[in-house]
């Protein structure tokens, strides 16, 4: 059986991701009947940070939880919370690790492909600047 390596979404691109998905989630928390909603503010941007953990990279889902928790403090608290913090800091670290393991050992333990990608033979001058040849 062949173990399928799925690679990650670049950061450039799951970062945006978050911070949209966590404006939509604090649109939506505040959206109701137009008081603030913290329990359901926490159970979508938990969502947002797993989707962000699950599809991008580890630094993409840290940026994300630091996004969420200050929109989830400003704009639905008024006032940044320590508890929150660390429940999304957690959820971070969980959605990560188990990204981590969903995406397959072979792409973390080096596979023959990203080895060899490592491993080029160094460049003759001619390669290294075709401009300067006549």
């Amino acid at each position: 059986m062949r173990t399928v390596c799925r690679r990650p979404v670049s950061a450039l691109i799951s970062c945006p991701l978050g911070f949209a998905g966590a404006l939509v989630a604090v649109f939506l928390a505040r959206a109701g009947d137009g008081s603030p909603q913290p329990l359901v503010s926490v159970l979508l941007m938990v969502a947002v940070i797993d989707a962000v953990a699950l599809l991008g990279t580890a630094r993409a889902a840290f940026v994300t939880t630091t996004i969420c928790w200050l929109l989830h403090s400003w704009l639905v608290l008024g006032h940044p919370s320590g508890r929150d913090a660390l429940v999304f800091a957690l959820n971070a670290l969980g959605a990560t690790g188990f990204a981590f393991l969903s995406r397959g050992v072979s792409a973390a333990s080096g596979s023959p492909d990203s080895v060899s990608r490592t491993r080029q033979r160094p460049r003759t001058e001619d390669q290294r600047n075709p401009t300067l040849t006549a």
